[in-house]
């Protein structure tokens, strides 16, 4: 992270975060694993907050809104389900273009894993 500050990024997409800081600029989740960092000065955009979930959380950058989402490997298959659903939920009521990033821990020969588990199927779907 402390690159991208350097660097002067105008927009990072975090899953798993080591460290969020508690300033302006820094959109983060409900439990802190999935976080968007912007600069404005480096945009040449403002980017609001849209919603925060439990493992993700969503902003708008003009037309576009971005997704940052991380879901551990170790939550059972309902929670991942109930992670699914309410990332599905948000999705639904943006309007535009929405990129999704993030660590899903899911595999998929759709995406080149060597398998496909079953967090991958529901993925796909």
């Amino acid at each position: 992270m402390q690159q991208a500050l350097e660097m002067k990024v105008g927009l990072c997409v975090i899953a798993e975060p080591s460290y969020i800081p508690k300033t302006t600029g820094w959109f983060y989740s409900d439990n802190n694993l999935a976080a968007i960092y912007h600069n404005g000065d480096n945009l040449g955009h403002a980017c609001k907050l849209v919603r925060r979930g439990t493992n993700f959380v969503a902003a708008r950058l003009g037309n576009v809104h971005i997704l940052s989402c991380y879901i551990s490997p170790n939550v059972s298959i309902r929670e991942y389900e109930v992670f699914l659903d309410d990332l599905t939920e948000c999705i639904r009521t943006l309007p535009g273009k929405i990129l999704i990033c993030g660590d899903f821990n899911a595999w998929s020969r759709l995406w080149g894993s060597a398998f496909t588990n079953r967090r991958g199927e529901l993925v796909e779907d």
